[in-house]
């Protein structure tokens, strides 16, 4: 049952990285900051990606709270090993503008949204071939 109490710290650290995304994109309409550095770095760098997978592993821990153990498991080992390289991923598109030379296509928030996205699924479908594939 200790797995029941890391998902559940999972879904809280979920909810409190959505709440943090969505104050850290908004500094700027709140008057807290009026420099570049807020819409280049807080905004872009910072809330974006957290946002995105704090929105994308909330319901995924949802599910797994629910879940046998040994699919947790599958679902933790598959998530160490996909996060770093979507942060890699998101830290190279930093400082572009489109990139890759194909205009102004793969930016920062693009590439949070297609990885946030890829993780959901690739989630949801390892959680449905481990609890189908184990009982």
């Amino acid at each position: 049952m200790e797995y029941k109490k890391t998902t559940l710290r999972i879904i809280i650290g979920a909810f409190i990285g959505i709440i943090i995304g969505v104050l850290l994109a908004n500094l700027r309409d709140m008057g807290l900051c009026g420099s570049s550095f807020c819409r280049k770095i807080l905004e872009n760098s910072i809330a974006a990606p957290l946002m995105f997978f704090s929105l994308s592993i909330l319901p995924v821990a949802i599910i797994l709270y629910f879940l046998r153990e040994a699919t947790f498991r599958s679902w933790l080992r598959f998530t160490k090993w996909y996060l770093p390289l979507a942060a890699l991923a998101i830290l190279l598109s930093l400082g572009s503008h489109g990139g890759w030379g194909v205009g102004n296509i793969f930016d920062t928030e693009l590439v949070t949204m297609f990885s946030a996205g890829i993780f959901f699924v690739l989630s949801l479908v390892l959680i449905v071939t481990r609890s189908c594939s184990r009982k």
